[in-house]
């Protein structure tokens, strides 16, 4: 039996349907995504079609990056803190839009990045405080382990393609730690630039590209050697990285500039430069990073890399944007300072894995 995909029901806040408030084009028609409220402790599923907000997951203080499992229907939040250390992570159940529990990472305070294992049977958390990432069982939500990366600031991270190698972006220390995950050690610690915030590893697994957000520059890393291949400018604040999924285009956030910044990926080579800025959604908040800039700080890309999602903390909007054309396409207003953001599946996906069961 086919089930709906519906909000009602415990840990989550059933919301009457309000006005569209959506610039898109059609092909943003069914799209639905999770977004991190920080400044209102929750998680918004949001039909990205309408801009209609169809439920809150609450989450705890504090909540920066969000992760989506494999299969699409567990998202997990991680509660960084705010002005104190937050040591926990929020499950949430995307069929059913609702909170279902929190996990204690215990001494390892302020977690920050996260990802799933292929097999979305493990998460991996970085804990910046403890300069260290810890892994957790999905099934039992209950940490298993720890692996130290004795760098400061260890802030994100992402997966080799086949998730036997993590990689760690250090921002205080200015490095990336490679983990091998079935050995559960440190590798090596790879020389970035300042502030090497944001990671990203190119689809076919051979380079593994850094966003320094003090030097504004991009560097890329051989997965194979773990030796630099290049350093590039990128003025702006860089500070995440993505990848489209045929590995042409690599997108990184310039949160000070407020710009999407689209490489030729094979040639390392700046294409061009997207505005986050749009002309009715005025700037919201101010603060360092904010002075003239919405800050987008999260990214989200469709399977088919026809579409970006972008997150704008300072605007309180979600930008759309189309990677190939470097053109945006549309935006919908997401309050509360909008931070990590996940693509969710569509709606006929979800319910065949819920049929799978019956």
């Amino acid at each position: 039996m086919k089930r709906a995909w519906l909000p009602a029901l415990a840990g989550a806040v059933l919301v009457s349907p309000g006005p569209a408030t959506a610039h898109l084009d059609e092909a943003g028609i069914g799209t639905r995504v999770a977004v991190i409220q920080q400044a209102l402790r929750r998680v918004a599923f949001v039909d990205a079609s309408t801009g209609d907000v169809l439920a809150f997951a609450p989450v705890e203080d504090g909540p920066h990056e969000l992760a989506l499992s494999p299969d699409g229907r567990l998202a997990v939040a991680s509660n960084y803190g705010a002005m104190r250390s937050g040591t926990s992570i929020t499950f949430i159940d995307v069929d059913e839009g609702r909170t279902i529990g929190h996990t204690s990472l215990g001494e390892h305070p302020r977690p920050h990045g996260m990802v799933f294992s292929p097999d979305g049977a493990r998460l991996y958390v970085t804990t910046e405080a403890a300069r260290a990432i810890v892994e957790v069982d999905v099934a039992t939500r209950s940490v298993t382990r720890t692996i130290e990366t004795d760098q400061g600031g260890s802030h994100m991270i992402a997966l080799s393609p086949k998730g036997d190698r993590a990689y760690v972006a250090n921002v205080h220390s200015g490095s990336m730690s490679v983990i091998d995950l079935e050995k559960g050690e440190v590798v090596k610690t790879v020389p970035s630039r300042a502030g090497c915030e944001g990671v990203g590893v190119s689809p076919d697994g051979t380079r593994v590209w850094l966003a320094n957000n003090q030097s504004n520059t991009v560097t890329v890393i051989d997965a194979a050697t773990l030796e630099e291949r290049t350093t590039v400018p990128c003025d702006g604040f860089p500070l995440r990285v993505c990848f489209t999924p045929d590995g042409s285009r690599a997108l990184v956030l310039a949160a000070k500039s407020g710009e999407v910044v689209v490489y030729d990926a094979a040639r390392i080579e700046e294409i061009t430069r997207i505005d986050t800025r749009v002309a009715h959604r005025p700037i919201v908040q101010a603060g360092s990073l904010s002075a003239g800039s919405p800050v987008p700080l999260s990214i989200a890309m469709s399977p088919d890399g026809s579409r970006a999602y972008v997150s704008c903390k300072a605007g309180d909007y979600v930008l759309v944007i189309d990677p190939l054309r470097g053109a945006v396409v549309g935006d919908f207003a997401v309050q509360g300072s909008p931070d990590g953001i996940v693509l969710l599946p569509a709606r006929e996906e979800a319910e065949g894995h819920a049929d799978s069961g019956d």
